[in-house]
C-alpha cells in the first residue's frame, strides 16, 4: 500500500501533467481554428473585390441611353466576366 506522502507527491504531478496536456490541446485548437478564420476572411475578402461592378456601369438603367451604353459595353467579355463575378455572390 502506498504511503499517504507518496501519493501527494504522485497526484500533483499527475494532476499537472493533465493540466499541461489539456493547455497544449487548447493550444492547438486555437491554432486551427486561427488558420481557418485567416482562410475565410481571405474568401470574403475574394469575394468582395469580385462583387464591385464594372466601372462606369450604374445599375439600375434609368434610360435608353443608358440601356445602349451598357449594350455596347456587353459586347466586351471582359465586361461580361465582371458582371458575372459581380452578380454571383
Amino acid at each position: 500500500m502506498l504511503s499517504i506522502s507518496y501519493r501527494l507527491l504522485v497526484m500533483p504531478n499527475t494532476m499537472m501533467v493533465r493540466i499541461l496536456t489539456v493547455l497544449e490541446e487548447l493550444k492547438e485548437t486555437q491554432r486551427v481554428h486561427g488558420s481557418m478564420l485567416q482562410s475565410l476572411l481571405r474568401k470574403v475578402n475574394e469575394q468582395q473585390e469580385t462583387t464591385e461592378l464594372p466601372k462606369d456601369t450604374n445599375l439600375p438603367l434609368s434610360t435608353m441611353e443608358e440601356f445602349d451604353c451598357f449594350e455596347e459595353k456587353a459586347q466586351d467579355s471582359a465586361f461580361q466576366t465582371a458582371m458575372v463575378r459581380s452578380t454571383a455572390y
